[in-house]
């Protein structure tokens, strides 16, 4: 990021409010989801390894026969940098052929870096090698499966996880020096044993899969903190299949500085924040009120629908589908 995008940066900050830049660090503070516990290259390299596999669960309290990626859902959050080495010793646990994507990342769509026609069968291993270029735009991205026909059903099932790479935007002293939280959005829908309600082959899958356990990193209204004249980063993955949401925080507008395509020039104002299936957004929320919480919340149903194009299909996320909108309060 360039001198003059951090001026714009800060002078956007400015106007919205004469507070100080004094970000508390105050943490996560209700669940346990490993969303938050990272793992982080060292040393320009990234080595790990990653397990898909089958099991229950507990989601939000609930037995839940799920696929995980290493034993939790979303899966580790990942985090490298520009340039770095990535190695993944990946196995297949699951009873069905999978394989991973890494969902926005410039790598090579072809050998063991990104390819979407690796397919690796049950109990088997892959191993998935790229370096990331110096030049790689910082951000939040997400992995998950890409096997033709079983996309939805295996991301459905609870295969996502974040990728962060850090980068320029994080080495600006006001946003390195915030709170920093992750919020993986995704629906589920379980029947009275724990297991996915699976939608019939016509209408539901072409409207797309919705679930009425609405969840964030896993948790059931989890509660983010920040302090008065604090500053909180949130980065915002949409890992659901056909869910869009529609987040608001009461009496906090909200400061967009990052998308899918990485940072942008200069941070806007928000009221609200829609996400389609897939879509990623960072915004910057400043500690306004009177000292105390800011939390996220159950949504409530605004029963607002998109339209559908006719061209969605069960592979994952080939068009606009019919969903509801949700208020995050």
């Amino acid at each position: 990021m360039t001198l003059c995008t951090r001026r714009k940066f800060l002078r956007t900050l400015t106007v919205a409010g004469t507070t100080a830049w004094a970000a508390s660090r105050i943490g996560f503070v209700s669940g346990s989801s490993l969303v938050l516990r990272p793992m982080a290259s060292q040393g320009g390299a990234l080595d790990l390894s990653l397990t898909a596999q089958a099991g229950r669960l507990s989601l939000a309290g609930r037995p839940a026969a799920l696929y995980s990626y290493n034993g939790s859902v979303p899966g580790p959050r990942l985090e490298i940098r520009s340039g770095d080495d990535v190695r993944i010793r990946f196995a297949n646990r699951l009873p069905e052929s999978t394989n991973l994507h890494f969902h926005g990342l410039h790598v090579p769509p072809s050998g063991n870096a990104n390819n979407v026609f690796l397919e690796i069968p049950p109990g088997e291993s892959q191993i998935y090698e790229f370096t990331l270029s110096p030049h790689h735009r910082c951000g939040t991205y997400w992995y998950h499966p890409h096997i033709h026909h079983l996309i939805a059903r295996q991301v459905w099932a609870g295969l996502v996880g974040l990728l962060i790479v850090r980068g320029e935007l994080d080495d600006i002293p006001e946003i390195r020096d915030a709170d920093e939280e992750y919020l993986v959005l995704k629906d589920f829908g379980l029947d009275a044993n724990g297991k996915l309600l699976m939608p019939d082959p016509t209408p539901q899958i072409m409207q797309g899969r919705e679930g009425d356990l609405v969840l964030v990193n896993g948790e059931l209204n989890p509660t983010f903190r920040i302090s008065k004249d604090g500053l909180l980063r949130l980065r915002v993955l949409n890992a659901s299949v056909a869910r869009y949401y529609r987040l608001q925080l009461e009496d906090h507008p909200m400061y967009l500085i990052a998308t899918d395509g990485g940072p942008i020039g200069e941070p806007f104002e928000l009221r609200e924040l829609l996400l389609a299936p897939g879509e990623r957004a960072e915004v910057l929320v400043r500690g306004e009120r009177s000292p105390g919480s800011v939390s996220t919340h159950e949504p409530a149903i605004s029963q607002v629908q998109h339209g559908h194009d006719g061209r969605r299909t069960n592979d994952g996320w080939d068009g606009e589908n019919a969903g509801n909108d949700y208020f995050f309060q």
